[in-house]
């Protein structure tokens, strides 16, 4: 927006009123902006999950957030046993993530910390791969957010 102003009382009102209105645009801009990103990184989340959690988009004004859900969500982002990746977030999750940490703690069997595997549905596992859908959100977010913002918000 380029405003043209002139000192005198018509024209500084007239470039009051464009910087008002785009404030407004602006604001509901942002807002789309911020519904679109979070959706989007919901929908990467959830393709990376398959089935094993469910990936969400919550928003409201300029503040969203993608949510991970199900009993199995610390199993999808991070995986288990041998195949435990290293938390690559600025805050970590509000459970230990290392190999055998699950097996360790009260709702594990002990199994995995004992011999290096665990059973179940009578199969035998010694991990499973991480499926970092939160991870990949936050990337796809990352990647495209300046293009959305210019495509969205419009002045």
């Amino acid at each position: 927006m380029i405003l043209d102003i002139r000192l005198d009382t018509e024209s500084i009102q007239s470039a009051i009123n464009r910087l008002i209105d785009a404030q407004d645009y602006l604001e509901l801009g942002v807002s789309n902006l911020v519904d679109i990103l979070v959706q989007q990184g919901a929908d990467v989340a959830q393709s990376v999950y398959g089935g094993m959690a469910t990936a969400t988009a919550e928003s409201s004004g300029n503040e969203g957030a993608v949510i991970a859900s199900g009993e199995a969500v610390g199993f999808a982002e991070f995986g288990a046993g041998d195949d435990v990746v290293g938390v690559l977030f600025e805050n970590s999750p509000d459970f230990p993530v290392y190999p055998g940490s699950y097996s360790e703690s009260p709702d594990g069997s002990g199994e995995y910390a004992r011999t290096g595997a665990w059973h179940f549905a009578g199969r035998r596992f010694t991990g499973i791969e991480a499926r970092p859908g939160l991870l990949m959100a936050r990337e796809h977010i990352t990647e495209t957010m300046v293009d959305i913002a210019q495509e969205v918000i419009q002045l």
